[in-house]
Order: C-alpha cells, then sequence, then structure tokens
C-alpha cells in the first residue's frame, strides 16, 4: 500500500484497502502497513519559535526516525538535545529518497509551534469500517499567542508495533487568526476542505 501523507488523496486509496479487506481478508491476514496514524499540529510560519519549542519537537521527531531505521531505543538522548539543530537533523536523516511535498516551501525551523498536536484519525485494517471516512473536524488547543496560519501533518504507518514511516507536510489555513493561549483552534476537515483548511477560533466560549 502506497501513501503519499496527503489526508484527502489517501483516503481514497483507504477506502480501497477497506474494501479489499472486507471482502478477501481471512483471520491471519497481514496488511502491510495495517494501521495509519495522522496527527496534527498549528503553526505561526511568519517568523522563528524563540521559545525553542519547535526545535525540540524537531529533535524528538529526529530521534524517533532514528529508533526506527535501527530498531534501538534511544530514550536517554532526548534528554540531551544538541543546540545545533541542523547538524542533529542531518545526522539523524533517513537515507536520501522522496520527500513528502511541503506546499509553500516553509522549513519547521522557519515556524513558531501555537497548538497541542493532536490525534486526526488511526485507521487499522483489521476493522475496515476505520477507513472509511474521516472526523468533520479536529480541535487544537492554543499554547502560544502568534498568528495561526498553516499545519503540519503527521502520517506514522505501521505493521504492530513496527513504525515503517513516518513523514511530515504542510497544509496552509483560510483564514490566517490572531490566536491566544487558552483559545480552541476547529479546522474544518469534511467536504469543505480545499486546498486550505478552514479556520475558526473559539475563545472564551465564543467562536
Amino acid at each position: 500500500m502506497i501513501y503519499h501523507n496527503e489526508p484527502r488523496r489517501d483516503l481514497a486509496q483507504q477506502r480501497l484497502m477497506a474494501g479489499l479487506a472486507t471482502r478477501f481478508a481471512h483471520p491471519g491476514t497481514a496488511f502491510i502497513p495495517g494501521t495509519v496514524r495522522y496527527t496534527v499540529a498549528g503553526y505561526d510560519s511568519a517568523g522563528p519559535d524563540l521559545t525553542e519549542h519547535t526545535l525540540q519537537d524537531r529533535w524528538d521527531s529526529a530521534v524517533g526516525r532514528a529508533e526506527a531505521l535501527t530498531g534501538i531505543t534511544m530514550a536517554a538522548i532526548r534528554q540531551f538535545p544538541s543546540t545545533d539543530y541542523s547538524t542533529v537533523m542531518e545526522q539523524l536523516s533517513p537515507p536520501p529518497g522522496p520527500r513528502a511535498a511541503r506546499p509553500g516551501g516553509a522549513g519547521r525551523r522557519d515556524m513558531t509551534l501555537l497548538t497541542s498536536r493532536e490525534l486526526f484519525t488511526e485507521i487499522s485494517y483489521a476493522d475496515p469500517a476505520t477507513a472509511t471516512a474521516y472526523p468533520p473536524a479536529r480541535t487544537l488547543t492554543v499554547t502560544a499567542p502568534g498568528r495561526l496560519d498553516i499545519t503540519i501533518w503527521r502520517q506514522e504507518l505501521k505493521f504492530g508495533d513496527l513504525l515503517i514511516r513516518r513523514t511530515e507536510t504542510t497544509h496552509p489555513l483560510t483564514p490566517p487568526r490572531d490566536v491566544q493561549p487558552g483559545d480552541t483552534a476547529i479546522l474544518a476537515t469534511d467536504s469543505g476542505w480545499g486546498d486550505a483548511i478552514p479556520l475558526t477560533i473559539r475563545r472564551d466560549g465564543r467562536t
């Protein structure tokens, strides 16, 4: 099964695979990947994160890729991130190959993490019904002030407990909104999801 980490594009393939699972699978059938997990977080693409929370997030992601490549648990080094994150990413990146597209060309080191990272959906082909539709919306809790204008989606492909691949792509939000800690960002991921994801902000119980 080939994935692009483009949630809208992947949904059609996931439905196809679910249909095949329903028609032909039997006890013991192996699906590779067997689980597809999407998470999402919101960012400000205009400038760097002076708090370094985004850099720490990149460090954790780099360590996770190294663990997936080697099969070795590296919990200890998560506590000692280097200050030179560009070098760290270079050392812990997978071998060169196709990379997921990032519309707009922004790298995460140039963004500020503004929200919690939340589970969007988890698809298991052992339960084909999980692959038929996405949630119509997802809420993110705003944890830092800024201009919320872009999301980073993380896709994890797993076979049992084995992480096969982790990729990230960006999707813009419309309209961009100024946010404060405690706000709730609501992403509309139903049929209205176009090239940009419709964004609504809830503050003090009001939208």
